[in-house]
C-alpha cells in the first residue's frame, strides 16, 4: 500500500500504549520455594505501508505483578526479529515455556536494543528511536491502571502453578513508528495490545475486487481492511484515542485479507479505501464499503468475505 509512513504520534495515543523498557536494572530473582508456572510470549504485528521491514532487537522482558513488583527476563542471545513478516495469524515466540512464579500479573514491558533495531522503507535501512525516554512508559502505564480510566489494551493475565502460560502481543506499526524530524531516523512510540493465545480465534476473507476496488476512489494499492471492537460501531479514522481501529490488515495481491489473534468477542469490519492517507496527526475523511458485523470465537476463524 501507498501509505506515507512518516506518521505523527500525539500524546492522545499514550491511551494505547503499552511500556517499552530500555534498561535492565530491575529484580530478576524468583522464590525458590514459590509455587512456579511456565510462560510463553510471542510477537506478532499490525503492519504499517511502504515499509518493507521493521528489525527490533529485543533483549528480555520484564513482568509486572499487581503488587508492583518486577521480574526481568534477559534473553541468553538478543532476538532480532522482523515484525512486518509476521501478518495474520504468524507470529514468533520470543520467551518459551520459561518459569514464572505464579500469581497475578498486570503487564508486560519489553526490553529493545534500537541500537540494533530499523525500519527499512524503499531499499533503505534508517534507524529507530525510542519517542520517551527509559521509565516513561512504565509510569504512565501504571498511573493507567490505577486510574482504571480506559480499557488498557494490554491485559492483566495469571501464571498458574505448573501450567504454561501463552500470551501473544500485537504491534501496531501503523500508530508506532513516525518521522523523528531527524535525518536518517524514526521515532518508535509503541502501541501494543495483548491476547492470551489459547483464547484468540482469527478473521479471514476473500475481497471480489470487480464490486469494491471498481473506482478511482477505492483501489487495492491504497486499501486496508479496519476491524472495530463491538457490532455496529462507528467507522472512523485512526486518532490515537480509544476509538481508534482495534486492528488492521493489508490487502493481498489477490484480494485476501487475514487478521489474527483476536479476543473471542463481535467486531465491526470493513474496507478502508484510503487508508494510505490515515495518520494520526490528521483527522481523514474516510471512505469505507462493506460495513459487517462477525463474531470470533476461540480457536476459529471467522469468515470474513467482502462478494
Amino acid at each position: 500500500m501507498k501509505r506515507n509512513p512518516t506518521l505523527k504520534a500525539t500524546i492522545m495515543l499514550t491511551t494505547l500504549i503499552t511500556v517499552v523498557s530500555l534498561t535492565g536494572c530491575l529484580n530478576s530473582d524468583n522464590d525458590n520455594s514459590a509455587p512456579m508456572g511456565g510462560l510463553t510470549i510471542a510477537v506478532t504485528d499490525s503492519p504499517i505501508d511502504d515499509a518493507s521491514a521493521v528489525w527490533i532487537q529485543f533483549v528480555g522482558v520484564t513482568l509486572h505483578d499487581i503488587d508492583g513488583y518486577e521480574t526481568e527476563v534477559i534473553f541468553d542471545e538478543p532476538k532480532l526479529i522482523d515484525l512486518l513478516s509476521l501478518q495474520g495469524s504468524n507470529s514468533e515466540k520470543i520467551l518459551i515455556e520459561h518459569s514464572v512464579q505464579s500469581g497475578n500479573y498486570s503487564f508486560v514491558t519489553f526490553n529493545i536494543d534500537f541500537n540494533a533495531s530499523s525500519i527499512v522503507i524503499n531499499a533503505t535501512s534508517y534507524s529507530l528511536e525510542p519517542a520517551y525516554p527509559d521509565g516513561y512508559w512504565k509510569s504512565l502505564y501504571q498511573n493507567l491502571i490505577l486510574s482504571n480510566s480506559v480499557e488498557l489494551p494490554i491485559r492483566p493475565f495469571t501464571i498458574t502453578e505448573n501450567i504454561t502460560t501463552h500470551l501473544t502481543f500485537d504491534f501496531d506499526l501503523r500508530k508506532s513508528i513516525y518521522d523523528a524530524g531527524i535525518s536518517n531516523i524514526y521515532s518508535f512510540f509503541p502501541a501494543i495490545r495483548s491476547v492470551t493465545t489459547d483464547e484468540a480465534g482469527s478473521i479471514a476473507g476473500n475481497i471480489d475486487s470487480g464490486i469494491y476496488f471498481n473506482t478511482t476512489n477505492c483501489i487495492a494499492e491504497n486499501s486496508a481492511i479496519y476491524i472495530f471492537s463491538g457490532n455496529g460501531q462507528s467507522l472512523r479514522d485512526t486518532r490515537g484515542t480509544s476509538g481508534d481501529p482495534f486492528s488492521t490488515s493489508n490487502i493481498t495481491n489477490t484480494n485476501t485479507y487475514e487478521l489474527g489473534f483476536l479476543p473471542a468477542g463481535d467486531y465491526t469490519v470493513a474496507i478502508a479505501c484510503n487508508s494510505s492517507e490515515d495518520t494520526v496527526d490528521n483527522t481523514e475523511i474516510m471512505l469505507f464499503k462493506g460495513k459487517q458485523n462477525i463474531s470470533v470465537s476461540i480457536g476459529e476463524t471467522a469468515n470474513g468475505d467482502f462478494l
